[in-house]
């Protein structure tokens, strides 16, 4: 009878039986007793870090020490009794949890279904971690809240579209965007208060003194926490594009901010104080900056996570950078990187994984990734193809065909591979060559023959294969310069491509008839890319950061003539609807999928920019980058090709279920930092580090 019952029926919860043990502890103790092996807590480790994780909501295991040791063996037996293997793990969980010590690090995971990477925000007490998420079809983009030993997100109403999210200094509220304006709410929910407009918002900062400031192109901007119109508290000078991410030091009066410049050498982070208008230099960098206490302020520098010692008096740094983590991702065109830091030893971020090469350059690649297609909601529709490490890509004229850039099997270069992604995904390999061969782009109407560029001869040239994988790669265009392919105008009559020095390439179009003579169409000093042709053949899209350093999206006449600037915030990755009265673009502040109505003729009516879908799963540091190839529109507009995670879990309902947690081991008798290789982190997902500060202890003499 025992064991049928064991085989057949659900224990009582804990809570029943000891009702002040916590919610999450039920959840653990049922996982433990799951009847499906693969839902069970598959090691020691995933027990001890779920147990930590539970501590730290502050009712379990610590509520009493003579109470605490009846539970244990409470848990010990009901579980024995459920299954013996669950025992041994569970007794070698708690007894390497009782044995470490107080002051130690150790890190988890959080999984979350259809995270927007870069908003994480952390609550000051570090109790509560608020996000951006879209976890099922059937919900917008919303902000979500999930509180310490809980297991699962709260969906805040009427937070529909957000993003950027900041807390208030007393952990109650939440500031966030919408549409260019500014709003806020009260963390348990309830009707969001709207604070007026935030124009061109990058980052937000909320201070003791009821003050909110945020930064812009233009400057950073405050605003009382009760609303109304924002005041300019800063002005860009000569040679800077930005002042982004501004955050408050202790007192609520000084704060620090990233200013930003197209030329990489005058980034930097300042200290301002409200009321004045001087500034103090803290450092040179490209990153934002967090201070968090007892006098640290976190930033990154490329994938890297540091921490180094502050003095808030002085404005000055007072010790070494030490390293936190690995592998966080951030966006290279405003500096932000995906991590948030609380004032009680608590710090948030996503962890990607590097691809080959430069982290942004176009052979980089996001492996664990698949492709699907969306409707203009955000609703995934079909997945398209498997799993796998994919750079570039481009969509076949007809839609069956996916070519797409991956590292070369067990070597260190790329080459191309089309993806049949109606036959199950079934993929070829393209290109031969040993050198790398990356950026596909498919030639127009026929699909016949892809075009790429290749570096075989040690600088970019462009050169033709046909699809169908016979024949020799023939060069387009091959001399001492670099030439990067960039479009195939859908009537085949033009190829435009890239050419010029680095960072400031000039947009060329090679037609395909005639002479074949190539002309510039767009230059000048400044960065351009992504060029679309209309499908009448008349126009080009593209992107460039030629006004204050921000990217945004123009249409030019291909023969010449007047340019309609197209997006307001912030833009790329352009793409046309085949009767050309539609153009699609990327968000740069968060990857988001772009609409504005169009009025051919000849001048353009341009509408408003309108947001179509969050970006949700699909974004990652190399998929929101506005010069990068990262999707694809169908001529009718109605179905978007993104990458996604790789069979993703939709949850229902209000929140984000999240009951297949996998932690990582503790960092008891580690060395090295927090997610760094001697972490053995193969995967991406958002991370939480508790005691963070105790790593910067281990490393002073």
């Amino acid at each position: 009878m025992l064991i049928a019952a064991i085989a057949s029926l659900d224990p009582y919860p804990m809570s029943k039986n000891q009702p002040d043990s916590p919610p999450m502890l039920d959840h653990v103790v049922q996982r433990c007793l799951s009847k499906d092996p693969n839902e069970r807590w598959q090691t020691a480790h995933d027990l001890l870090v779920q147990l930590h994780w539970v501590s730290e909501g502050g009712d379990v295991l610590m509520a009493a020490a003579r109470a605490r040791q009846k539970r244990e063996r409470r848990v010990l037996a009901v579980i024995a009794a459920a299954l013996f293997f669950a025992t041994i793990l569970v007794t070698e969980g708690v007894v390497h949890w009782r044995g470490a010590e107080v002051g130690e690090s150790f890190q988890f995971r959080v999984p979350v279904a259809g995270l927007n990477t870069s908003d994480i925000s952390m609550s000051p007490d570090g109790t509560l971690l608020a996000l951006v998420a879209k976890p099922n079809n059937q919900e917008p983009n919303s902000l979500y809240v999930r509180r310490a030993g809980f297991p699962e997100f709260r969906r805040l109403v009427g937070t529909e579209d957000a993003s950027q999210p900041f807390w208030s200094p007393d952990s109650r509220s939440i500031g966030f965007t919408v549409s260019g304006r500014l709003k806020r709410v009260d963390a348990t929910g309830g009707a969001p208060k709207d604070l007026g407009e935030a124009p061109g918002f990058i980052g937000g900062a909320w201070g003791r003194a009821g003050v909110i400031v945020f930064g812009s192109a233009k400057g950073l901007y405050r605003v009382s926490e009760e609303g109304g119109k924002p005041e300019a508290i800063t002005s860009v000078e000569k040679q800077e594009t930005g002042h982004f991410w501004p955050s408050f030091l202790p007192d609520g009066q000084r704060f620090l901010y990233s200013v930003w410049s197209e030329d990489a050498a005058n980034r930097a982070v300042f200290a301002g104080k409200l009321g004045s208008k001087e500034r103090t230099k803290v450092m040179s960098a490209e990153t934002n900056v967090e201070y968090a206490n007892p006098g640290y302020i976190l930033f990154h520098r490329e994938a890297t996570l540091y921490a180094q010692p502050f003095d808030t008096k002085t404005l000055m740094t007072n010790g070494d950078a030490f390293h936190i983590a690995d592998q966080v991702t951030f966006s290279p065109t405003n500096g932000r990187g995906s991590f948030d830091v609380s004032q009680d030893g608590s710090v948030v971020y996503f962890q990607g994984e590097g691809g080959r090469g430069s982290p942004t350059g176009r052979g980089a690649t996001v492996p664990n990734y698949q492709w699907a297609f969306m409707d203009r909601k955000g609703t995934q529709l079909e997945l398209a193809g498997e799993t796998g490490n994919y750079g570039d890509m481009d969509l076949s004229p007809d839609g069956r065909f996916i070519a797409v850039t991956q590292p070369d099997t067990g070597a260190s270069g790329a080459d191309i591979y089309v993806i049949d992604w109606q036959r199950a995904g079934v993929s070829d390999r393209l290109t031969l060559d040993p050198g790398d061969d990356i950026n596909p782009v498919w030639a127009w109407p026929n699909g016949d023959r892809i075009a790429f560029t290749t570096y075989r001869k040690g600088n970019a040239d462009i050169y033709i294969k046909n699809a169908n994988r016979t024949g020799a790669e023939t060069p387009l265009l091959d001399s001492p310069n670099d030439e990067v392919i960039e479009a195939w105008s859908p009537d085949g009559r033009y190829i435009a491509y890239k050419q010029g020095p680095e960072n400031s390439e000039d947009i060329w179009i090679l037609p395909l008839f005639g002479d074949k003579k190539p002309f510039p169409l767009v230059q000048g000093p400044f960065r351009k890319d992504e060029p679309q042709f209309s499908y009448d053949g008349k126009w080009l899209a593209y992107t460039s950061n030629e006004l204050g350093g921000v990217f945004q999206v123009y249409v030019v006449a291909l023969m010449g003539g007047e340019r309609f600037p197209i997006s307001k915030d912030g833009g790329g990755q352009p793409r046309w609807k085949k009767d050309g009265r539609e153009l699609f673009f990327r968000s740069t502040l968060d990857g988001a999928a772009m609409a504005v109505d169009i009025t051919p003729g000849l001048k353009l009516s341009v509408g408003i920019p309108y947001r179509l879908f969050g970006s949700g799963a699909m974004a990652t540091q190399i998929s929101a980058d506005p010069s990068r190839h990262q999707w694809a529109v169908t001529p009718d507009g109605q179905r978007f090709l993104v990458r996604v995670p790789p069979n993703q879990r939709q949850a229902g309902g209000g929140g984000l279920n999240v009951p297949n947690v996998n932690f990582t081991a503790s960092l008891r008798g580690q060395t090295g930092g927090v997610g760094g290789s001697q972490q053995g982190f193969v995967s991406s997902g958002l991370t939480v580090i508790r005691r963070w500060p105790a790593l910067h202890q281990k490393e002073a003499p």
